[in-house]
């Protein structure tokens, strides 16, 4: 959800909440969405030499300081294009390494893959909308939201992560008993 509300909304952000003009904040968006492509583009490569773990890492690092970075007050002119840039980067390969992690970690059946596939969905109805909500009583709540739904995000992967290398540890201990 957070790249969709992102994107969605970067142009109302840039006029309202960093005083640009159409056409600039136009291109503050076009500058998320091009960092996007850029990740996107970056992470076949690295897909080829980085494990999963590794990816959603450095993705989610990415995103937490760019995300930070956005909410900086009084930030040079030049900070929140840096941040939209960065940001769109670091969050385009978090959904398909998320999926090959899970299909590394566990067994990834059918019904387990359509989960991630409607969690998401669910994520990318709720954000922009839980964000617009916000964003009506205050433009600058957006980079604070978009902040907290990343630092969501990081902790929800931790504890997945987590349950799952407990979950393949006790499977492996339990076959190696047999």
């Amino acid at each position: 959800g957070a790249e969709v509300t992102f994107g969605g909304f970067a142009t109302t952000f840039g006029i309202e909440a960093l005083a640009m003009s159409d056409g600039s904040a136009r291109g503050f968006a076009s500058v998320f969405w091009g960092g996007l492509a850029a990740g996107r583009i970056a992470a076949v490569p690295a897909a080829a030499r980085l494990s999963p773990a590794t990816i959603l890492g450095a993705s989610m690092a990415g995103s937490l300081v760019f995300s930070a970075t956005a909410c900086l007050p009084a930030a040079p002119p030049a900070v929140p294009w840096v941040a939209a840039a960065g940001f769109g980067f670091s969050l385009a390969s978090i959904f398909p390494t998320v999926l090959t992690h899970a299909e590394r970690a566990t067994r990834l059946s059918g019904r387990v893959a359509s989960l991630f596939v409607v969690s998401a969905a669910v994520g990318e109805l709720l954000m922009p909308l839980c964000v617009a909500l916000l964003f009506v009583r205050t433009p600058a709540a957006f980079p604070r939201s978009v902040l907290a739904a990343c630092v969501a995000q990081t902790v929800a992967f931790g504890v997945a992560h987590r349950a799952a290398r407990r979950l393949s540890r006790g499977v492996l201990r339990g076959m190696a008993a047999r």
